[in-house]
């Protein structure tokens, strides 16, 4: 029976990680903690993406 029960819970973990790394994935392209209008320094900037605004990103 524990084998079963740990069996179940492994399984199940498995599939709500699986959900939950599925639902990352369509949900990294917009997600700013915060936002700010203050200058930011050229040579503090890496890289820059630029997306448009659409139902996987309101701003």
């Amino acid at each position: 029976k524990l084998v079963a029960v740990l069996a179940l819970f492994l399984i199940s973990a498995a599939v709500s990680q699986g959900r939950t790394l599925a639902r990352m994935g369509t949900e990294l392209r917009c997600q700013c903690i915060a936002t700010h209008s203050r200058f930011i320094p050229p040579k503090s900037i890496q890289d820059v993406k630029l997306t448009q605004s659409g139902p996987h990103c309101k701003n």
